[in-house]
């Protein structure tokens, strides 16, 4: 192999056959490592796994022992810090840990670890393993504002995976006093979209007195679209949407809150403040994809039209901008990266 006679495959197999007809000495210790060596170079890091540990569990007096393990610990955790510069696919990621968890790191690597691997999980959608993953965390590995942090990240999870009671159970679990005003705001926000999820929404609204940070007011408009107060709902929205458009182009989540914005306002027959918001924004919402929409409700209708404009928007889904926004962000980056 290493004058080019053989390829790499080739060496791996032959070398596979030889262990198989030589069992039980210091031969074949020697032959398991080079194995391993020569499976990590070719990214078969769970061949490279099992070589390891049938070294170390067969041979546990060699003088190598504890180099072999810790070569186990290397490879295994290279699989998932984000700085290893090893790329492997979420789902044998996934299936990798699950047969070697044992050798998680203990302490902030094993942390980090964990975060990193469930973030990988959360980008293909695979919630429930990663909600497994951090609930571990929470209940057993971490303490104080970290347990908070995560979780507020499991929560998170929870309430995408469609889990409201079970949000709420991550919360109280993790409960910490004397946290820093993001993430205490954060783990309120998210308590409030799982007791409005759950139709406690007198409770959620109780949280909400007196927060007047964008996310709170996504959420207030929520549930006041959920309950039908079209009012209300276009009073709160109204607070995310500048008195003039800024100076470029609008993103999806501006044009997305003033259509939600133009509904509402049709709903609760706000005609005046309608065309207000049409003088405003007809040029900058012309260039985005809601442009039809918006100029359906918010240009020159006349009135009839518009009440069965309203007629039909009363059927219309919730707008639910809260979780929108969290699913914005992570488009955009990994779970951890929400805090």
């Amino acid at each position: 192999m290493d004058d080019g006679s053989i390829a790499t495959e080739d060496a791996i197999a032959d070398l596979e056959r030889l262990r198989f007809a030589w069992r039980g000495d210091a031969f074949e210790f020697a032959l398991l490592t080079r194995l391993a060596d020569l499976y990590v170079d070719t990214g078969k890091y769970r061949n490279a796994l099992h070589a390891l540990r049938q070294a170390a569990s067969h041979f546990p007096q060699s003088k190598r022992s504890q180099e072999v393990v810790q070569k186990m610990r290397e490879v295994f955790a290279g699989l998932y810090l984000a700085d290893s510069g090893v790329v492997v696919p979420p789902i044998k990621a996934l299936a990798i840990y699950d047969e070697f968890k044992e050798l998680t790191p203990l302490g902030k690597d094993g942390d980090r670890l964990i975060t990193h691997l469930a973030d990988r999980l959360v980008e293909v959608d695979l919630l429930d393993r990663a909600a497994d993953l951090l609930d571990g965390q929470v209940r057993y590995r971490l303490e104080g504002e970290e347990k908070a942090r995560i979780g507020a990240r499991l929560a998170l999870i929870r309430l995408l995976n469609r889990e409201p009671q079970e949000t709420l159970a991550v919360l109280d679990v993790s409960r910490v006093e004397l946290l820093p005003d993001d993430l205490r705001l954060q783990r309120r926000h998210l308590r409030v979209r799982a007791l409005s999820e759950l139709k406690r929404d007198e409770d959620a609204l109780a949280l909400l007195k007196d927060d007047s940070t964008a996310d709170a007011i996504r959420l207030r408009a929520d549930i006041l679209w959920n309950r039908r107060d079209w009012a209300g709902a276009s009073r709160a929205l109204s607070r995310l949407v500048p008195p003039s458009p800024p100076d470029r182009p609008l993103n999806e989540v501006e044009s997305r809150t003033i259509t939600n914005l133009a509904i509402a306002l049709t709903l609760a027959g706000g005609r005046g403040r309608l065309i207000s918001l049409n003088k405003r924004y007809k040029t900058a919402m012309a260039e985005t994809a809601h442009r039809e929409t918006f100029k359906l409700l918010a240009g020159d209708i006349d009135p009839s039209t518009n009440r069965t404009i309203a007629d039909e928007l009363k059927s219309i889904a919730p707008a639910q901008a809260f979780m929108t926004s969290y699913r914005d962000r992570l488009q955009n980056g990994p779970l951890s990266a929400i805090n």
